[in-house]
């Protein structure tokens, strides 16, 4: 952690039983290797903002007798490129079980750290989702490196990671981390 950084994160009860942990210049600091890296680049033209952003969502959604889960982080990082590239970090499979979730507090499924290779294009096609021209003018010119994840054995598909990366990249883009309600908002449009 910088001293400039004002670190956030809040705990979020939505309806339908639905909870979220929400970290807004602050990760969850879930570390794991990187098998491969996957990469797609989009906008032109984008001028360089200052300030790298971080943010990162787990979410657990009741659906009848089943629940998705899942766990998705990531930091946005200036460049001159004048372009957003984004960068998915994917892990193998067998990482380390991830004690702190919330599925795994409530005794739902076994958590792991990580990104699967299987649900790494889920997360670019949600990010790609959620950049529209406005959100890329906001972000500015840079990378957005999806490199906190954790996934549930039974809970995780590539809907939720899909939606969570949509999610993630919203919450990069809000100018202040304090305003809940627009945090709250942006889960409840994405989820």
């Amino acid at each position: 952690m910088t001293r400039d950084r004002v670190q956030y994160m809040q705990n979020i009860t939505l309806d339908f039983h639905i909870q979220a942990r929400v970290w807004l210049q602050d990760y969850p600091g879930i570390i794991y290797g990187a098998a491969d890296v996957i990469e797609r680049e989009v906008g032109s033209g984008l001028a360089k903002k200052t300030g790298d952003k971080q943010a990162a969502l787990e979410i657990i959604i009741p659906v009848g007798p089943r629940f998705l889960y899942g766990l998705l982080g990531a930091k946005f990082i200036p460049n001159d490129s004048g372009k957003i590239r984004l960068q998915v970090l994917v892990s193998t499979s067998t990482e380390p079980v991830y004690q702190k979730s919330i599925a795994s507090e409530q005794n739902l499924d076994i958590v792991r750290v990580g990104l699967p290779g299987e649900y790494s294009n889920s997360v670019i096609e949600g990010a790609l989702q959620a950049l529209n021209h406005q959100l890329c003018t906001e972000l500015g010119s840079g990378i957005i490196q999806f490199d906190q994840a954790a996934w549930g054995e039974i809970g995780s598909s590539n809907k939720i990671f899909r939606q969570i990366a949509a999610t993630v990249v919203q919450l990069l883009a809000l100018n202040s981390v304090n305003n809940q309600t627009q945090v709250t908002e942006i889960i409840k449009a994405y989820n």
